[in-house]
């Protein structure tokens, strides 16, 4: 019991000091507070450099400026995980005016092409990189749950807005998002 209270704290924190050493004067709102503001744009709140799956150098600044992000945690290897791409696809081509969109690939190094073919076939336009891309580890931790799929939809404040998204919910995205959009 004693080993499991450290091994969260130890994840929670690097949760936290990963996500707020991103938070600067940018994400606050007018009041100073770093509140999320509906309707309002923000960057991706932590900074990164990775290489995605076509081998495009990519960053933070290429989500772009949005009202929140969506970060999905799969593999090519999950079969619910690559059935729900094409609803994936079509809840980003939906949303992504207002939402970045950002795929955290848990098997990069080991089937890059088949998530390549995945990516593709399924019509999957957002940014896929690296699970462990150095930078984004206080978010891996939000999405290792033990499953994959797992998500979470973050404002742009780095704050998980809602509990991490485990299992393959498709279309069902779109109720998620519509919730944090509110």
């Amino acid at each position: 019991m004693k080993k499991l209270i450290i091994i969260l704290t130890a994840v929670l924190t690097v949760s936290f000091t990963a996500c707020a050493e991103q938070t600067d004067s940018a994400s606050q709102s007018p009041s100073g507070n770093n509140s999320s503001m509906t309707g309002d744009l923000g960057a991706f709140p932590i900074a990164f450099s990775a290489k995605d799956l076509y081998d495009n150098d990519v960053t933070e600044a290429s989500l772009g400026e949005k009202e929140i992000f969506f970060v999905h945690y799969w593999a090519t290897w999950c079969g619910p995980c690559v059935t729900e791409m094409p609803d994936i696809a079509e809840v980003a081509e939906k949303y992504g005016d207002r939402v970045g969109f950002l795929g955290l690939l848990d098997d990069y190094s080991d089937n890059r092409q088949g998530a390549v073919n995945i990516k593709e076939s399924s019509g999957v336009n957002f940014i896929t990189v690296d699970a462990n891309t150095q930078g984004l580890e206080g978010v891996l931790a939000m999405l290792r749950t033990g499953y994959v799929p797992t998500t979470v939809i973050l404002d742009r404040n780095c704050d998980m807005i809602g509990e991490a998204i485990i299992g393959a919910h498709g279309a069902g995205y779109a109720q998620f998002l519509d919730a944090a959009l509110d």
